[in-house]
């Protein structure tokens, strides 16, 4: 078996593992709707969706001069509009600030998805 081989099956075998939805996890989405008279975030009906969690080592400066490290990267496989204020709650129970959200990012198959990176909790 040449090595050319030994790597095509191993995509294969990635491929049909994520399409299973064996790399997938739940993850619930609560977009932001306005801060009540205390100040504090409300959120509107959660929403959970399938999506890919990765290990994330990305940090980016806020207008402020903040800067915040991201600690997993969310992919979610469809079209979802996603606001930095909005919170991602992963499978295990945390949560934290959306450091960068990328939208429109196409994956090799043409399907449109969105990336959200969430930091640490503060």
């Amino acid at each position: 078996m040449a090595l050319a081989d030994i790597v095509r099956s191993g995509i294969a075998l990635a491929k049909k593992t994520l399409n299973d939805g064996a790399l997938l996890s739940t993850v619930t989405l609560e977009t932001w709707v306005s801060n009540n008279d205390y100040g504090e975030a409300t959120y509107g009906a959660p929403v959970a969706y399938q999506a890919l969690v990765s290990n994330a080592d990305d940090s980016n400066a806020t207008m402020r001069g903040v800067t915040l490290v991201a600690r997993c990267a969310v992919t979610f496989l469809e079209d979802v509009t996603i606001g930095l204020q909005d919170r991602i709650t992963l499978a295990d129970g945390s949560t934290g600030p959306l450091v960068r959200v990328d939208e429109g990012v196409v994956s090799a198959d043409g399907r449109m998805m969105v990336v959200a990176h969430v930091g640490y909790k503060q």
